[in-house]
Parts: structure tokens; C-alpha cells; sequence
């Protein structure tokens, strides 16, 4: 083995991983990641790239039209930096020069006179660089110098699938070359000059990534899952309520929109971690489904919630088929089957319009549109108003035309729904105003608890106290706003109003009846500090026996017999 193969090698073994394109909100993520993996630094550096996508014949060309722009888009809102989209049969001679990014098998870039193309159709699947083999229902990626211009960069990717480009709009690469199913990485390798053409394999410099569904064996099954674990993951009762968790989350889903004509038969996977989770299905976030193969990738404590959020994307792809854009993917499943979805939309909704931040119809069908309001929190929300608007005005026969369309248009939207785009903009206007007036309230209760964290934070309990107050005001039932009031306080040395708060909250707590919780325990004790201080021992002592007759929390006893003078038992 030579001394390149060797260093090849070691590339492979020490950075042998892909890093997938970003999930939505991910752009801050990613950019720290690629910036510490070789091969792709000079993603972020670029000044220019030209997508190029294939027309030919037998090509959906509008539909690979779309995925060019989407990606353009996607790249130049992670790095800043101009990336135009253009046909294969209408590239210029100076875009030619460019850093190219080709989209698909069949693109016209590939197999020209000046680039021969470096794949051999076998199938229904493809060779690369002769010997390396991608199955039917798999994807390639690979990077090397540009034919068309040495010192440029050219990328090929062969996936054009508007569903799964939501998620994984593009794939970095760590290694020169990799294939894919979904967005497991299933093989991946260096090439023997990644500046020569057509590439040519390393057979020294490649790795077979763990496949998960042949390394997580079956451990289980209920009626409509199949689960798959490590068989040291989680004990048999464990198991067996995480299915039954999953069954509950389904039929939710399924009360909320109809019940898929052919059962659900669907495959879940639980994983140690998310670092476990990355490497083996390739996304990070401890939770993802895909529709297509009805398949669920969960961690267990997340797959213990009965949560119909995923369900719900599993169930909308057997009733209205794919769907291509994520304000109506992600908006779907944060309304339907969920019974409190209401209630945390109009609190978003409130959000929304104090920042008047209410996006557009069109901002919310565009990609990148969505990708910058969730870098800010707001985009999943603002797709759950926009899926609500639309099921209350058009029912769920609009959501059956709306959610597999490819693309869907904001006049198109207004269009199905009977309106001109103006009209459909005032109306899901009105639509999140009147959410918002419903979630106002809410809204300032979380909005001053928030700041009195800040302020607690930074160590301003004069401005603590105000927001606490303001907080208790909206919800003069709640007891921890109560007692973090009391608390706040206390530090600002306002020991009278401290007592004023601690003795309402008792009265609210009696008046709800009940088994006292640590609120009543710790209001007790706190109560009788204050009294201590304030020189009335005797009625401290009082505060502190209380807590001795109530259940012993986080060593309340204890804390109360120290306060008494007595030896802790």
C-alpha cells in the first residue's frame, strides 16, 4: 500500500461519516460541521455555483426544475455566497467554468466529449467509476474537479425527489464519494485522483456503513409496529409500553384525518443516542419518519410520548400521497390528532403578531421562506396556522388537493380555496389575529416569565419581581409564578411582600384542594425563613413543624429540622 493510499485510508477512518444536508432550523448547525470536515471547507468559500438540472427526454422537467431553484436557494441561504440554477441544455459557456453542482443520472453535463460519463447503467441500477455499484432505490454523491474546468469543483448528486429534499436538500461529503438509501449512508470511499476524469476507485479507501435494519433485530410487534433494538436497550415492559404509546399516537393520527385504506404496517427503530441514531439512519434529531417505506427512527424516551406528530406524517402520506413542501408536511402534524394544538397556536399566533412577524402565503410555500422563519422558532407554527386556516375553510378535501401538489403556489393555494391572493392573504390574516386575541394572555404570562428569568439571570431581582408580578396578575392561580414571585422577593429584600406572596400561595393551594405538593412543602419552609428574619422566631417554628407533617420532598424534612435546631435523623 503506498504512502497516498495510506493517507487515504486514514482520512477514511478518522472522518469516515457524511454529514446530511440540514433538517429544517439547521443552517447554524451546519455551518459549524462543515467547517470541520475535510473535503467540503470549500463549500463556504465558493464566490459562485451554477445547479444544473436535466430536461431530457423522459425528464419531469418543471419538477427538476424546482429542485434546482430549492437548492440554489438552500445554498445560498446557508452560505451567502450567489448559486444560480440553469437547464442542462441551456448552460452557458462561462457558467461551464463555474463550480457545478449536477442534479441527476441522466444530466446532459455528463457524457459530453469533455466529460465521458462515469456511469454504466446495470438495471434498474447504475455503475460508478466501474466498480462501484448503486442499487436500484439508491442514491450517489460524489465531488471531484470539474472536467469543464480544472480548477473549479463539479458535484454530482443523483437524487431529484421534491419529498425528501425537505429534509436533506443536500448531502456534504466527508469522503469523495458516497451512496445512499433514504439518508442512511449505505457505502462510502475516496477516489484514486479526485482530480482526474473520469473518477476512478480507491478499493483501499472505503467503508461499509452499518446497515439498520440488518444490525437492529425485530424484539417485538403489535398490531401495526414492528420494533427493532439492541436487545440490552430496554427491558420487555419498557418494550411493551412503547408500543402501545406508538398505537395510541397512531390512532390518534388516524381519528384526525381517516383511516388509510391498506393497514399501516410500520417499523420502528430505537437507538442508544443521537450520536448512535446520526451515524446509523443518518439525521440527528432524536425523532424522524419516512412516509414512503413507512419506517420510524425514534430514541426510547421520545418513543414512550404518544405524541401523533410523526403518525400523522406517516398517515397523510397513505391518504393524499408526498408531499413536496414543509409548511403543509410540518403544518399538518402540528394540528392534527394533537388535542392542545389550539391552544399552543394561539399562543404562537400571539407571538407572531406583537413581533409583527405574520409571514405571507407565498413566504410560507417557499423553502427558504420557511427556513429562515424556523431559524427564528417561528416556522412550524406559522405552517400549523397556515394547514388550520385552510382545513377551516376548505375542509379536508383542500388538504387532499393542497398536500401532494408539486408545487403549490400561493395563487394556486387561493385558488383552490375560491380566493385571489390578496383576498387569501386578509383572510389568513384575520385567521392568525383572531388565534392570537385567543392566545394573548398566555402569551404575556410566558413572554414576562421569560424576562424575569433574564433579569433573575443578570442578577436584576427588582426587575424580576415586576414581571413576576405582572405574570401572577394573568394567572393568579398559578403556583409556581407564585412562588418564584416569593423567591424573587426575597432576593430584592422585600421581605414583607415575599410573606404577602408565600401566604397566597398557601391560600390558593388549600382553596384547590388536593395532596399538598412541593409548592405548599417549600412555601411553608420559605415562609418561616422569612419569619425568622423579620425577628418572629416563634411563628418560623411554626412554618418549619408544618413542613415535618407534610410528604418529604427533595429533603424538606431535613432542611425544616436543621431550621428547628434539631439533629437531622
Amino acid at each position: 500500500m503506498n504512502g497516498m493510499r495510506i493517507l487515504d485510508l486514514a482520512r477514511v477512518a478518522l472522518r469516515a461519516f457524511v454529514l446530511l444536508g440540514l433538517c429544517l432550523g439547521g443552517a447554524v448547525w451546519a455551518q459549524q460541521l462543515v467547517a470541520n470536515v475535510p473535503g467540503t471547507e470549500f463549500l463556504s468559500e465558493l464566490d459562485h455555483l451554477v445547479v444544473v438540472y436535466p430536461t431530457g427526454t423522459g425528464e419531469q422537467a418543471e419538477i427538476n426544475r424546482l429542485s434546482g431553484q430549492r437548492r440554489a436557494g438552500f445554498l445560498n441561504h446557508l452560505f451567502g455566497y450567489e448559486a444560480e440554477f440553469v437547464a442542462d441544455e441551456e448552460v452557458t459557456e462561462q457558467q461551464l467554468t463555474s463550480n457545478l453542482l449536477v442534479l441527476g443520472w441522466d444530466n446532459g453535463l455528463l457524457g459530453t466529449d469533455k466529460a465521458p460519463s462515469p456511469f454504466v447503467r446495470e438495471g434498474e441500477g447504475w455503475h460508478f467509476a466501474k466498480d462501484i455499484v448503486v442499487q436500484p432505490g439508491q442514491d450517489l454523491m460524489f465531488s471531484t474537479a470539474s472536467p469543464y474546468n480544472p480548477k473549479r469543483r463539479l458535484f454530482f448528486w443523483s437524487r431529484i425527489d421534491l419529498e425528501l429534499d425537505k429534509f436533506s436538500v443536500l448531502p456534504f461529503l466527508g469522503s469523495d464519494w458516497a451512496i445512499y438509501r433514504g439518508y442512511e449512508v449505505v457505502v462510502q470511499g475516496m477516489l484514486d485522483d479526485a482530480r482526474a476524469w473520469p473518477p476512478s476507485r480507491n478499493p483501499y479507501a472505503e467503508m461499509i456503513v452499518d446497515d439498520v435494519r440488518s444490525t437492529y433485530p425485530k424484539q417485538g410487534s403489535s398490531e401495526h409496529y414492528t420494533i427493532h433494538y439492541p436487545v440490552e436497550l430496554i427491558t420487555r415492559q419498557q418494550r411493551d409500553a412503547t408500543l402501545a404509546a406508538r398505537e395510541r399516537a397512531l390512532a390518534a393520527a388516524m381519528a384526525s384525518l381517516g383511516r388509510p385504506a391498506q393497514k399501516l404496517e410500520i417499523d420502528l427503530y430505537l437507538f442508544q443516542d443521537v450520536q448512535i441514531k446520526e451515524a446509523l439512519s443518518g439525521v440527528p434529531d432524536p425523532i424522524h419518519s419516512l412516509g414512503r417505506s413507512a419506517e420510524l427512527f425514534m430514541l426510547p424516551d421520545n418513543a414512550l410520548s404518544d405524541s401523533p406528530h410523526e403518525e400523522v406524517h406517516l398517515v397523510a402520506q397513505q391518504l393524499f400521497g408526498p408531499c413536496h413542501h414543509t409548511a403543509l408536511h410540518e403544518g399538518l402534524a402540528m394540528i392534527a390528532g394533537s388535542p392542545d394544538a389550539g391552544k399552543e397556536l394561539s399562543i404562537y399566533a400571539a407571538a407572531l403578531v406583537d413581533g409583527e412577524t405574520v409571514p405571507s402565503i407565498a413566504d410560507l410555500l417557499d423553502e427558504e421562506g420557511v427556513r429562515v422563519l424556523n431559524l427564528r422558532g417561528l416556522g412550524f407554527p406559522a405552517s400549523g396556522l397556515l394547514v388550520e386556516w385552510i382545513m377551516k375553510r376548505g375542509g379536508i378535501e383542500a388538504m387532499k388537493k393542497a398536500y401532494p401538489a408539486r408545487p403549490l403556489t400561493e395563487p394556486q393555494l387561493a385558488s383552490l380555496l375560491g380566493l385571489s391572493p390578496a383576498q387569501a392573504n386578509t383572510a389568513f390574516r384575520e385567521h392568525v389575529g383572531a388565534r392570537a386575541k385567543q392566545g394573548e394572555t398566555d402569551f404575556r404570562f410566558q413572554q414576562a416569565r421569560a424576562e424575569a428569568g433574564r433579569m433573575g439571570r443578570e442578577g436584576d431581582w427588582a426587575g424580576a419581581v415586576e414581571q413576576l408580578s405582572a405574570a401572577s396578575r394573568l394567572r393568579p392561580e398559578d403556583l409556581d409564578t407564585l412562588y418564584r414571585l416569593a423567591l424573587a422577593e426575597i432576593r430584592a429584600e422585600r421581605l414583607e411582600a415575599a410573606e404577602a406572596s408565600l401566604k397566597r400561595l398557601l391560600d390558593v393551594a388549600a382553596e384547590a384542594g388536593g395532596t399538598p405538593g412541593r409548592y405548599v412543602i417549600f412555601g411553608h419552609y420559605q415562609l418561616g425563613q422569612v419569619m425568622d428574619r423579620t425577628g418572629r422566631p416563634e411563628l418560623a417554628r411554626g412554618q418549619y413543624r408544618a413542613v415535618l407533617q407534610l410528604p418529604d420532598r427533595y429533603e424538606s424534612r431535613r432542611m425544616a429540622r436543621e431550621a428547628l435546631g434539631e439533629v437531622p435523623e
